[in-house]
């Protein structure tokens, strides 16, 4: 029985797999070199098999040929089996602390770590079950974000509650830590930090009873304006706490000692109602249309129509959002 295997496949630098033959030293490149080697054709005839367009019995047995042998290397992250064995960094060491993300059934989507750097700063890096390309490669963990839209943390708490309010933070630690506060509400946040709210699938949350709570600095408020953004879109009522009175950087998780009922009267008193400028406008508008009516009682009946559709209470008006990264 042979131990040394005389065909290698790889990756390579350029993010394509590719194979070497130990043997026959002119047996090495790319899926149309291999399939040239084998096929004993030409390029343009292994380009038609490679593509799926030449052979039916390929055709008919090996789908999306050319996926599965010319891949550009992207990683596409699965609903996991399993765990890591290890979640060890080379140069990160072990994390300090893990959080699980599931999907609304209850299945692992993948993890977002903790680490400290040498420098004893701290770093975060999300370990995801997947494959580079399609379907080339074997599916593996890795230390990779997920594809996107990525899901948010939580997803199994609001399968379960389909009434509840929603309270969104920001960080798995703030998120676990308000859950205990806030106990008759879904705790949420999404990976990547602040400015990542961009990359989120937002639609679990379709037309739910939003609530803000941003870290007491400017990326947390300019993360959440951009998730309130995304969020009205998806027709969610949205209040935002407004946190800005509270020491720089601090969140949920720093509330030690807080009782749940300390931290909702704390919520309760910076309650605001988020709405966007559009909206705004177009009642503007429908208001100054209703004033130009014909008779005095048809404009105050409008007005006062307009009126109760207003939210009650403080308000905050939010910009659109502006365009999104490259």
């Amino acid at each position: 029985t042979e131990t040394t295997p005389t065909l290698s496949e790889f990756r390579g630098d350029d993010g394509k797999w590719r194979y070497y033959c130990f043997v026959c030293p002119d047996c090495k490149g790319d899926a149309y070199s291999f399939v040239q080697h084998f096929e004993n054709c030409g390029f343009k005839d292994a380009q038609k098999i490679v593509d799926g367009e030449s052979n039916p019995v390929i055709n008919g047995q090996y789908k999306r040929i050319k996926e599965e042998l010319t891949t550009n290397g992207q990683w596409h992250s699965h609903p996991a089996v399993g765990q890591p064995d290890s979640f060890a960094i080379k140069g990160l060491g072990d994390p300090t602390g893990k959080w699980e993300y599931r999907d609304a059934s209850g299945q692992t989507l993948g993890f977002v770590c903790r680490y400290v750097k040498p420098d004893g700063t701290k770093t975060y890096r999300p370990w995801t079950y997947g494959r580079y390309g399609e379907i080339a490669a074997p599916l593996e963990w890795k230390a990779q974000t997920w594809t996107k839209p990525r899901p948010l943390y939580g997803l199994d708490r609001l399968a379960g509650n389909s009434d509840a309010k929603v309270l969104i933070v920001e960080g798995e630690k703030t998120a676990d830590a308000a859950q205990v506060l806030f106990d008759g509400m879904v705790v949420m946040t999404w990976p990547g930090g602040a400015g990542a709210g961009w990359h989120v699938d937002w639609t679990p949350l379709k037309g739910r009873h939003i609530i803000l709570c941003p870290d007491a600095d400017a990326p947390g408020m300019a993360g959440m304006e951009t998730v309130a953004g995304f969020l009205l879109a998806i027709n969610c009522t949205v209040q935002l706490i407004d946190s800005s009175d509270m020491p720089k950087g601090w969140d949920l998780a720093d509330a030690e000692g807080w009782t749940g009922d300390q931290a909702v009267a704390w919520a309760r008193e910076r309650l605001k109602v988020v709405v966007s400028k559009e909206l705004e406008a177009k009642k503007a508008k429908e208001l100054k249309e209703a004033m130009e009516k014909k008779t005095e009682g048809d404009a105050i009946a409008a007005a006062e129509a307009l009126e109760a559709d207003a939210p009650a209470g403080d308000t905050q008006a939010l910009p659109p959002p502006p365009n999104p990264p490259d």
